[in-house]
């Protein structure tokens, strides 16, 4: 395995499976992902899209910008999942 030359934050979908005491086991049954898609997309190496992107949004309440921008969006939410965030409803 490659060795990170930096520390990254955990992605905005790991805090708030650690706040909701939420594994991702349970997160991949409950939106019929694998858990390996769900290791991947915490681990900055997949952006959701189309109906895996809704299904994550439909059960997390998070927004888009959470996991299509997940670094950027902790810079502007650094104490995410505790401080206020955009609504998932987007157009």
């Amino acid at each position: 395995p490659r060795k990170r030359s930096h520390s990254r934050p955990d992605h905005p979908l790991a805090r708030w499976r650690k706040v909701h005491g939420v594994t991702q086991d349970a997160l991949a049954t409950a939106t019929r992902l694998s858990k390996g898609m769900i290791a991947h997309i915490e681990n900055y190496r997949h952006i959701p899209i189309r109906d895996s992107l809704e299904r994550l949004r439909t059960y997390t309440g998070l927004p888009t910008d959470a996991f299509v921008r997940g670094e950027r969006f902790l810079a502007e939410y650094p104490d995410f999942p505790y401080s206020q965030h955009p609504p998932a409803a987007e157009p």
